[in-house]
């Protein structure tokens, strides 16, 4: 076993960077579903404004995801990743004066691509620094952050936004984020120099991968705003899934494909990535519906929302802390089953809850369905992760996870964007404006029952995706299927855990 001696100069300084940078950067992702009815009633935003405000981070921070982890391999990591934090940083602090939904939303955009920047980063600065079995540890201290961030960030979210504002989310940022910076720029001195490579990116797939992210998000952020039926919002979505047969055959073509196409000639691989795809994507999507839930039908304050919030967020982290007991003690394919089937009863329960409509007569319920959809999906993907990840080669981790990262991102992303989509689907865009800026005194009796149904739909539809992922799970034979003692989660397996947590800004990415 390594001893503290052992452990390079600075190398704690090192993790308190990386520990301080990422927290901050989760905390303004879970925050801000707390604050969008604000955001919306203070900008006007309507419904579609108000999706674009959480999904153009998710865009371009999943998007780009896949592209700074290839330059990265290439360019100098502290650079890299003081670019990622500088970029955060001045976007943090003009979010807090943006004045129109476009300004915020393009703000939110390249704040994105700063995330991206940085924790793709991430990992691999504490793999450089952390020898042996002390990586671990340091990668244990990594999740703590995302967890501590999971579980604060709603509360928090409500407490600022309503008592001095949804700008100060932004603004109080500033100063962690100048102190992280200076911070790094002494820290990371430290870093081994590593050789540069010859820049190796997949221009061709990467530039795909966008553009289908956009078309598919598109179409559903603004489809609230002009219909499903629209021209444009259909064209969007046939368009974005013409895109993935093109795709593939770029990716089959690339010297250096993004998403190399080997990977999923693995049947244990490609049933670990559908199923955590699938049993991903309420994570982030009843935190979205939820928020606006309470706020825009029940008519709770941001305060109020963020305590039915944070039980989720709690369920996650409670989940993932015993994931691993209960996969080395009971198997992880019977535990990742179960898991899956606590998730659909507890999205059921909330079908059922919703149904209650503005009365709030079902709200107990309701917060014990998001508890046991959080337990659920918490115990579910270190296990997932864990399945996919092992028995990776080393050399071969970061492409593995870059891959894998994208995949789920995309699922949240959609996600959230179905959550607003789906929530107001039934209703005149005045009724969706008021719904989404928390007024339901602008809501009809015929308005709360289509906001009710949305709801409904959204809920199902993500217990239909997980029972979907519960059937892959445990289908097949292989690696990701039969891995009935994996025993404790290896340090690949904790690095891709926690890049997961940024996407949802909290989920342990």
């Amino acid at each position: 076993m390594q001893d503290e001696e052992d452990v390079p100069a600075g190398a704690y300084q090192v993790l308190a960077v990386v520990f301080l940078a990422t927290v901050v950067i989760s905390l303004s992702s879970t925050m801000l579903t707390i604050a969008l009815p604000s955001i919306a009633a203070d900008l006007d935003a309507t419904a579609s404004g108000t999706g674009w405000a959480l999904t153009a981070y998710l865009l371009t921070n999943t998007a780009s995801t896949m592209l700074m982890g290839q330059v990265a391999d290439s360019v100098d990591r502290r650079r890299m990743f003081l670019a990622g934090l500088t970029v955060f940083t001045v976007t943090s602090a003009a979010l807090s004066l943006a004045d129109s939904v476009p300004v915020l939303v393009a703000l939110r955009a390249t704040q994105g691509i700063g995330a991206a920047m940085l924790l793709c980063n991430a990992v691999a600065v504490l793999v450089a620094i952390f020898p042996g079995r002390l990586l671990g540890r340091a990668m244990g201290v990594y999740l703590a952050g995302f967890s501590i961030a999971q579980v604060a960030g709603p509360a928090a979210g409500g407490i600022v936004t309503a008592t001095i504002g949804w700008r100060y989310l932004f603004l109080l940022s500033v100063p962690v984020c100048l102190l992280a910076l200076v911070w790094a720029h002494r820290a990371l001195r430290r870093l081994p120099e590593v050789p540069r490579g010859r820049l190796r990116v997949d221009v061709p797939g990467n530039v795909t991968a966008a553009l289908l992210l956009v078309l598919l998000l598109g179409a559903v952020t603004v489809a609230p705003d002009r219909g499903w039926s629209d021209p444009w919002v259909l064209g969007s979505l046939a368009l974005g899934i013409a895109l993935l047969p093109v795709l593939v055959a770029v990716q089959l073509r690339a010297a250096y494909p993004v998403l190399d196409p080997a990977l999923f000639r693995d049947p244990p691989f490609a049933r670990g990535m559908l199923a955590g795809f699938l049993v991903s994507s309420p994570r982030l999507g009843i935190v979205v519906a939820s928020g606006l839930y309470f706020q825009g039908l029940r008519g709770a304050s941001a305060l109020e929302a963020a305590g039915h919030v944070t039980v989720a967020a709690g369920g996650l982290t409670v989940g993932a802390l015993v994931a691993d007991g209960l996969a080395r003690r009971y198997g992880a394919r019977p535990v990742s089953a179960i898991s899956a089937a606590l998730s659909v009863v507890g999205l059921l329960v909330l079908v059922w809850a919703v149904g209650a409509g503005a009365d709030g007569s079902r709200d107990d319920a309701f917060t014990i369905g998001l508890l046991v959809v959080g337990l659920g999906t918490g115990v579910f993907h270190p296990i997932n992760v864990s399945s996919i990840m092992r028995g990776v080669p080393a050399e071969r981790a970061g492409t593995v996870n870059a891959v894998r990262v994208t995949l789920q991102s995309t699922s949240l992303a959609l996600a959230s964007a179905a959550a607003v989509a789906s929530a107001v689907a039934f209703v005149g865009p005045a009724a969706a404006a008021s719904f989404v800026s928390g007024d339901p005194a602008g809501l009809s009796a015929a308005d709360v029952e289509g906001i009710v149904l949305g709801h409904q739909l959204l809920f199902a539809a993500f217990a239909v995706l997980v029972v979907a992922g519960g059937l892959v799970t445990v289908s097949g034979r292989g690696r990701a299927a039969d891995a009935e003692e994996p025993g404790e989660v290896d340090e690949v397996a904790l690095a891709a855990a926690a890049a997961d947590a940024a996407a949802v800004g909290a989920q342990p990415r």
